[in-house]
């Protein structure tokens, strides 16, 4: 079951009326025009995971070093292409080699990284093929909503905000001793979505190998927020 969390915010921005003068003037042919807002949130947990796995190595050989990140990284991905369904997707994430000087510029290694994400909207399987890949190591793990949640939770989201803000609409209507009114305009937005916290533990997926279990994860949840800004006319 998912929380909802309702605000509601109503803001009189213009009232204009036979014998109220207010700093916005309506437009030509237009009184009695009253703004407020309405937003909805609900939580939305995340179903999309995203783990990053890397690898490291060092040497006195730029090319050295090169040519064996390139080694792990091909083997990883073939073991991927093996071990892995179709909701879940790999592809290399960064590649590169750089000097590493001293205090005196003096050339001293190579150090090259190489990192690879694997995501989907299948957390097992996701968690499950990156404890698997040989030689690279979990160093991050992030949660998000798929395309289609997102869609779901933010039709729910503003469904509730419209119905917020014709509720007050009317209301205030009646308070202000009016009988009907009609939208002047209109705006639905959504908010900048809130994402809590969310647990997990990065490890060597070499040594996880072994058992094949998957890597301990937890999502969390994002909220979604729609807002509903309008002008409505109210008549008598």
């Amino acid at each position: 079951m998912h929380s909802h969390t309702r605000t509601l915010a109503v803001s009189i921005l213009a009232l204009m009326t036979a014998g109220a003068v207010h700093a916005q003037s309506a437009p030509p042919g237009k009184s009695n025009l009253l703004t407020l807002s309405a937003s909805q949130s609900v939580q939305a947990p995340q179903d999309y995971l995203q783990i990053t796995l890397s690898a490291t190595k060092t040497g006195s050989n730029g090319a050295t070093v090169q040519n064996e990140l390139k080694t792990i990284v091909d083997t990883a991905l073939a073991q991927a292409r093996t071990g892995k369904n179709d909701e879940v997707k790999v592809k290399t994430h960064g590649f590169r080699v750089v000097p590493v000087y001293d205090n005196e510029q003096r050339l001293r290694q190579w150090q090259g990284t190489a990192s690879l994400l694997v995501e989907g909207k299948d957390m097992v399987g996701v968690s499950t093929l990156a404890a698997n890949l040989k030689n690279m190591t979990v160093v991050h793990t992030g949660f998000e909503l798929s395309s289609s949640a997102r869609i779901q939770y933010e039709l729910q989201a503003q469904k509730m905000a419209v119905d917020d803000f014709r509720a007050k609409a009317q209301l205030l209507t009646e308070q202000f001793g009016f009988a009907t009114y009609t939208l002047d305009n209109i705006q639905v937005t959504a908010a900048n979505e809130f994402a809590r916290p969310m647990r997990a533990m990065a490890m060597e997926s070499n040594i996880m190998a072994k058992s094949a279990s998957p890597i301990p994860v937890e999502a969390g949840e994002t909220t979604i927020t729609m807002h509903v800004n309008g002008t409505i006319q109210m008549f008598k």
